[in-house]
């Protein structure tokens, strides 16, 4: 220790630190109080933890957010486990534990409040004829039927939503795009075949709520010219290619049947691989464009 009390101002330095991020635990504790008396939603919680006695965790700071097992394993056997920390919550808080400086919050109050107003919202704007446009959720992709499961509203409203309904023409490599969590607008279109009136569920769609970059296609891209294509997906007759710069249109394009005139050896058709291309059809209006391979773009 140095004789001129570098020591003890260090000690004290460390202190007051510590009083500091104590008083601002006390103050996020101060509001966290008043919002629960205040009746107050909070959107848009996300979580980071998953512990078994608990349920689920996320620090505010000092401030430790709980919400219970019983609450996070709500809907559970429709959404699935892994969406538990993948989505957000719409909760209201129920208690404030100074002491424990701990915060409990609750998904069922938050719903009992608001989830039956917006189901009778939904219902009447079907009924009246009207696609109503909302958030909602991504919860998993289902690639055997060939839809995306949402949560609308955040508040346990099942939707489902077609893949091809998430874009205007195809969506390659959706599962890419259509991640858990990932907050999205759509519209209500209907009800579901397997709708109950005891269990809603709904038929939605996101490709009305987007831009369609097939407007003007044509003008930007004229029949038989040059354009550079990424391999994003591998079919049977055809691979599926992005151009650069342009992430909504999928190009189909025709595996080549001849040799490179750069190398004379085969062109080789590969995840992540660009080709030198030119366009061979366009039909903006079925969102259709489709291209032939001239040869390998050597990017090393």
């Amino acid at each position: 220790m140095s004789e001129n009390g570098t020591g003890l101002e260090l000690l004290g330095f460390l202190g007051g630190t510590a009083k500091s991020k104590e008083a601002e635990a006390q103050k996020k504790l101060d509001q966290y109080e008043y919002l629960m008396e205040k009746g107050e939603l909070l959107t848009d919680i996300r979580f980071t933890q998953e512990i078994k006695e608990k349920g689920l965790q996320a620090y505010d700071g000092d401030v430790q957010l709980i919400l219970p097992t019983e609450e996070s394993t709500l809907y559970k056997g429709i959404f699935g486990a892994t969406y538990l920390l993948e989505r957000c919550y719409n909760v209201k808080i129920t208690r404030v534990d100074r002491e424990e400086k701990t915060v409990y919050l609750s998904y069922r109050a938050a719903q009992a409040e608001y989830r039956p107003a917006a189901l009778e919202k939904i219902k009447k704007s079907i009924e009246a004829g009207e696609e109503l446009e909302v958030k909602a959720i991504v919860v998993l992709c289902r690639d055997l039927q060939n839809y995306i499961v949402v949560d609308i509203l955040g508040l346990s409203i099942p939707g489902v939503l077609p893949y091809s309904e998430w874009i205007h023409g195809y969506a390659a490599n959706i599962k890419e795009q259509a991640v858990s969590g990932k907050i999205i607008d759509v519209k209500i279109k209907g009800y579901t075949t397997k709708s109950t009136e005891a269990e809603p569920r709904f038929l939605v769609s996101r490709r009305d709520c987007v831009k369609s970059e097939w407007i003007g296609i044509e003008e930007r891209f004229p029949l038989h010219s040059n354009i550079i294509i990424e391999c994003v997906e591998m079919q049977g007759k055809n691979w599926i290619g992005k151009i650069p710069g342009v992430p909504n249109i999928s190009v189909y394009c025709f595996y080549p049947n001849r040799l490179s005139p750069t190398t004379g050896g085969p062109i080789i058709i590969k995840i992540g691989g660009q080709y030198s291309c030119f366009v061979a059809a366009i039909d903006a209006e079925k969102c259709i464009f489709r291209a032939r391979v001239k040869d390998m773009v050597d990017r090393s």
